[in-house]
């Protein structure tokens, strides 16, 4: 069986623009175990393109989190 290059290689992504969408996409592509942390009220402002927004999000998880909160944080 062929591994994937970044098979077992973990990636929280905070990206909400392109570029960093785009990276993360193609450490997914390459076997890396990707989450997208999105705001919990909208998500990701890119989500206004659906279609660009799915191409650029795939094999990737996505979780709604806010950073400044305690409780949240801790839920992780």
């Amino acid at each position: 069986m062929i591994r994937s290059p970044l098979e077992g290689v973990r990636v929280l992504s905070l990206a909400e623009q392109y570029p960093g969408l785009y990276a993360t996409m193609l450490l997914a592509d390459l076997g890396a175990n990707v989450t997208l942390i999105e705001r919990p009220h909208g998500g990701d402002p890119a989500r206004k393109f659906r279609s660009l927004f799915s191409a650029l999000t795939r094999n990737k998880r996505s979780i709604a989190l806010d950073v400044k909160s305690p409780r949240d944080v801790t839920r992780c």
